[in-house]
């Protein structure tokens, strides 16, 4: 009856040493959810970038509430391209010549209005003779905007079997490129059965004008449709968080300074000139703190300005980082600028986050986050999520974040300066802990001699 006690004890010292708990954070926040879950996505503010005690996030936790902590990934946003499609319906004119062969269409006159629309089509040899063919057709195309990726053509629906022509493109109607040297058109139908096809695929380039010659038939049929599907490319930059602009903690006209009460890993730099029509060149460094006398090491150079011109502001926008983890910021203008009008006002940037968790236990669920010598907790997206990325993934139901708390009550802002400054709670609570453990081993000590006595 004395081992069981003592088995307990040794077994519970590990468990005690090691078990994480909301309160062991120095700031916490409520999540809301929306929707059935299971899975649940939001987007992580710049203040989670503040309070955490490392610059990856490996301390952010996200507790059911029992207190049990629940499977999470964090998911950086990335720079993407995005492809978007339009339809056109295009106006098509009928090519004629008077012989069945298909390389009689030896001449093409359009009459255009000044933005390059068709208005009409003079076709063919005129010294031909014999009755007129209709050997295909010219689509006006100018007005269509990105490259060319389909076309899709109707015609009389009492014609029926296959139809073989070329596409042949053209932004002058002189030089032709063959896009398509025997594309295959059809319509079938046979005891009420029906097989259609009335799309070319095209090669993804751009032209004003394409011109259709029927192959097979040599007779072109009646069109009755013609559209045009093209596709444009926009890339996206990945997103950012922006925190709040700050002035200096020191500075004068031979430079400015700011502070972290921890290192920030700062993707982009935002200054703010407090004057108008203002231009000078600068220079930004860092340098490590935890070292003593340690130099200032240069990170950029570039040309800060605020110039008002024709009553609209010009301003340089944001300066990129290597995204290395920051403590204190320098930043010197050049003396031959004439300085910055006065102190600048800073904010920083991180690329932007999004955490998805599984809600497992009962809610409300808890974000919390600034741990010393935390260990990463995240799971990789596809091993959280089966099937992530693909059409067979599970849906992802939304949720918010509210307010950023610290431990003793206070909100956590955006603001560099509003930083936890953190420490002294998580003594504290180790304090605590190690004196139940201190306590756990005199009593097992006592057992163990109990027995051997």
């Amino acid at each position: 009856m004395i081992r069981f006690p003592l088995a307990l004890a040794l077994l519970l010292l590990p468990a005690l040493a090691t078990a994480e708990v909301p309160s062991d954070f120095q700031t916490t926040a409520p999540i809301e959810l929306q929707g059935g879950g299971p899975y649940y996505r939001l987007t992580l503010p710049i203040q989670a970038n503040f309070a955490a005690h490392a610059p990856d996030l490996r301390d952010l936790r996200v507790f059911n509430s029992q207190g049990e902590a629940v499977r999470f990934s964090l998911i950086r946003d990335q720079a993407h391209t995005e492809q978007t499609e339009q339809q056109v319906p295009l106006k098509w004119f009928p090519l004629y010549a008077a012989d069945a062969t298909p390389d009689t269409l030896r001449q093409i006159k359009v009459d255009r209005r000044t933005d390059g629309t068709i208005v009409s089509v003079l076709d063919g040899d005129p010294a031909a003779t014999g009755a007129p063919k209709l050997r295909g057709y010219l689509l006006d195309t100018s007005q269509a905007k990105g490259s060319a990726l389909k076309l899709d053509l109707d015609w009389d629906p009492a014609i029926t079997g296959f139809q073989q022509l070329s596409v042949e493109a053209s932004d002058d109607l002189q030089n032709w490129q063959r896009w398509e040297g025997s594309a295959q058109l059809a319509r079938l139908e046979f005891n009420g059965e029906h097989v259609e096809r009335k799309q070319i695929d095209l090669p993804g380039g751009h032209a004003a004008y394409l011109r259709l010659t029927w192959r097979v038939p040599a007779e072109a049929p009646a069109l009755t449709a013609a559209v045009l599907t093209t596709g444009s490319a926009t890339d996206r930059p990945a997103g950012l968080s922006w925190s709040d602009p700050v002035a200096p903690s020191r500075g004068d006209k031979d430079g400015y300074e700011w502070d972290f009460q921890r290192p920030i890993a700062i993707e982009r730099l935002k200054f703010a000139l407090p004057q108008v029509n203002v231009l000078s060149p600068v220079e930004i460094s860092t340098k490590d703190e935890r070292v003593p006398h340690a130099e200032w090491r240069e990170l950029a150079r570039s040309v800060l300005y605020r110039l008002l011109i024709d009553g609209k502001e010009w301003q340089q926008q944001d300066i990129s980082l290597y995204p290395t983890p920051i403590r204190a910021l320098r930043l010197v203008p050049d003396a031959r600028g004439g300085g910055l009008g006065g102190a600048p006002t800073l904010s920083v940037g991180v690329t932007a986050q999004q955490l998805v968790f599984l809600a497992s236990g009962s809610g409300p669920f808890t974000l919390a986050i600034g741990k010393d010598d935390a260990k990463p907790a995240d799971l990789p997206p596809g091993m959280l999520m089966p099937g992530y990325g693909s059409s067979n993934a599970p849906p992802i139901s939304v949720a918010q974040l509210g307010p950023l708390t610290g431990t003793a009550g206070q909100k956590a802002t955006g603001a560099l300066s509003d930083m936890p400054a953190g420490g002294w709670q998580s003594l504290v609570l180790w304090g605590v802990l190690l004196l139940g453990i201190g306590a756990i081993g005199f009593m097992a000590v006592r057992l163990l001699k109990q027995t051997k006595a």
